[in-house]
């Protein structure tokens, strides 16, 4: 993970974070890191497109040694699936029980480990939904927030961002609630009353940072235990952080190339999740498959590879139990798989 600084936060922040040390990237670092991802958007489609096109012989040949994952570093197993009963899954969330709840079609809807349903209705098909500690359901309705009390009823839909915008995340933080706008490009942070009172990750040449790149429609944020703002960078291949507090960037997790611990194709990961231990699950798409990282953002194995999913998916959302389970919304399944930890990590990946 590379982590960044400023004057500022050196004198006000703690000397004992994980990352201390690591070098503050320059101008150039930033605009190599965007040439890399801009050059990867336009010559290497593998994963870019929702329709993508018949592969030629080098693409196979090259999805192929990319399909290849080490049955070593696969250190989870799928030990069960609940089906979602909806015919287009989008988003899934835990509630502060636990409790499993999935957006889709025109509802969001709890479901029981014996794969009941217990459905709320809505105006408009949801893109996401997320939990606040205020005992409230944040739903993304295409350009706007719905809010729910557990029982299902309405309490307020927020202004739309605009006409054009496309939720799809939400991530209630200590504050503020954080909506990713994939039109806009931009996170915004809300109060609880629905004003927009920051935003994150704008367009910033002053440094060389190009904003968010995500060519098809993933942008996905989350919250910490820290109130550390997790941002995805499809286009940049990584996970940008920020601090709530100011808006700082603060360290990023994640590099463009086609080895196992990157991130390939022209945008991934498109969704990721956080563990117990403060390290990411992350989703990709085009070769699909889902891994972790550290909580100093090093590569450590993968919870699930390509032969467990159908070739053309092209989206998973994710979600993490306290006991460290990882939970798969499979849209083209029809069904929230749980995949749970059958051996330690590996000590070594490159063995």
């Amino acid at each position: 993970m590379r982590r960044i600084r400023t004057d500022a936060q050196q004198m006000d922040e703690p000397q004992n974070k994980q990352g201390e040390g690591c070098p503050a990237p320059t101008r150039r670092d930033f605009l190599t890191t965007a040439t890399i991802s801009l050059t990867a958007l336009l010559l290497n489609g593998t994963g870019c497109s929702e329709k993508p096109e018949a592969p030629n012989a080098a693409d196979i040949e090259n999805r192929s040694s990319l399909n290849a994952v080490p049955s070593r570093l696969v250190t989870f197993r799928e030990s069960s699936r609940l089906p979602t009963g909806m015919r287009a899954s989008r988003g899934i969330a835990l509630s502060p029980d636990g409790s499993i709840w999935v957006a889709g079609d025109n509802e969001v809807t709890r479901l029981t480990a014996d794969a009941k349903r217990f459905p709320i209705p809505l105006p408009s098909p949801p893109s996401c939904l997320a939990f606040g500690s205020d005992a409230r359901i944040y739903v993304g309705l295409g350009t706007c927030v719905g809010v729910y009390n557990i029982a299902g009823s309405a309490v307020a839909q927020w202004a739309p961002i605009s006409p054009a915008a496309s939720i799809t995340a939400i991530a209630p933080g200590k504050d503020l609630i954080w909506v990713a706008d994939w039109a806009g490009k931009l996170i915004y942070g809300y109060d609880r009353t629905g004003v927009i009172k920051t935003t994150l990750c704008a367009r910033n040449e002053q440094v060389g940072y190009p904003g968010i790149i995500a060519p098809s429609p993933h942008l996905d944020v989350v919250v910490d235990n820290h109130d550390r703002v997790h941002v995805s960078n499809p286009g940049m291949h990584r996970i940008e952080t920020y601090l709530a507090k100011g808006g700082s960037l603060y360290s990023t997790c994640g590099a463009p190339g086609n080895d196992l611990a990157d991130f390939c194709g022209c945008c991934n990961p498109v969704d990721f999740a956080i563990m117990p231990n403060g390290g990411f699950v992350t989703a990709e798409k085009g070769i699909p498959r889902v891994k972790i990282f550290n909580a100093d953002g090093r590569f450590v194995e993968f919870v699930a590879g390509p032969d467990q999913f159908a070739s053309n998916t092209m989206s998973l959302d994710l979600a993490v139990t306290r006991d460290g389970r990882v939970l798969v919304l499979d849209a083209i399944d029809g069904s929230v798989r749980i995949f749970s930890r059958m051996a330690p990590p590996p000590r070594d990946v490159n063995a």
